[in-house]
C-alpha cells in the first residue's frame, strides 16, 4: 500500500521491493482518488473505504491470506485493514508509518534541525495545506533536503530522485 494521499504506487516500481517477488506475489495498486484509480468523490476517502477497497481487490483476485506491506500513509491503511479483516491477513509489514499524530511533532523537530529555512513548506505539507496536484509535487521537490541526513553529501542525489519522480508523475496527472 503506497504512502501519501495524492501519491501512487509508482514509488515501488523498480524498487528493492521487487526482490520480494521471489517469495511473494506482489500486487501494486493505487488507493481510490490517487494515481490511476477512480475517484467516486473525495468524501469517500475514509479509512473504512480504503481498507474495504483492499479487501475487495483481494476477493476479486481470489487470494487467501495476504501479506500487506504499508509504506507511510499506506501503513495506516494497512493497520485499518488488519483491524477489519484480520482473518484474511497473514502478515502486516509497516514501513515508516507514523503510529499517531504525535509523530508530527517529531517530524517538525527533525525538519527544523535539518533545514530551518524550509519550515513554512514543512508546515504546509504536515498540515495538508495543499490545493492542487502541481502544488503537492512542488512541495515534495522542495522538501527533498529534509529527507537527507547528511545534507552536503546526499541532498543533490535526493533532489534528483524527487525531480525524476515529479517528472514521471507529471506525465500521469492533469496539472
Amino acid at each position: 500500500m503506497h504512502g501519501g494521499l495524492g501519491a501512487d504506487h509508482t514509488a515501488f516500481v523498480n524498487s528493492p521491493f521487487n526482490k520480494l517477488a521471489n517469495q511473494l506475489k506482489l500486487i501494486y495498486y493505487d488507493h481510490r482518488c490517487n494515481g490511476r484509480s477512480a475517484c467516486p468523490g473525495i468524501d469517500t476517502m475514509s479509512h473504512d473505504n480504503l481498507a474495504g477497497d483492499a479487501e475487495g481487490l483481494r476477493e476479486v483476485l481470489e487470494l487467501g491470506e495476504i501479506t500487506v506491506i504499508g509504506h507511510s500513509y499506506g501503513g495506516i491503511t494497512g493497520l485499518e485493514y488488519a483491524l477489519r479483516y484480520q482473518s484474511n491477513l497473514r502478515r502486516l509489514i509497516l514501513i515508516t508509518t507514523a503510529p499517531s499524530f504525535e509523530t508530527l511533532k517529531e517530524a517538525r523537530t527533525v525538519a527544523m534541525k535539518r533545514a530551518p529555512e524550509l519550515m513554512p513548506i514543512v508546515d504546509k505539507a504536515l498540515d495538508a495545506d495543499v490545493d492542487t496536484d502541481a502544488e503537492f509535487l512542488k512541495i515534495l521537490t522542495d522538501l527533498a533536503p529534509v529527507y537527507c541526513y547528511n545534507l552536503k553529501q546526499n541532498c543533490q542525489k535526493q533532489r534528483k530522485i524527487f525531480c525524476r519522480k515529479r517528472k514521471h508523475l507529471n506525465t500521469h496527472l492533469e496539472i
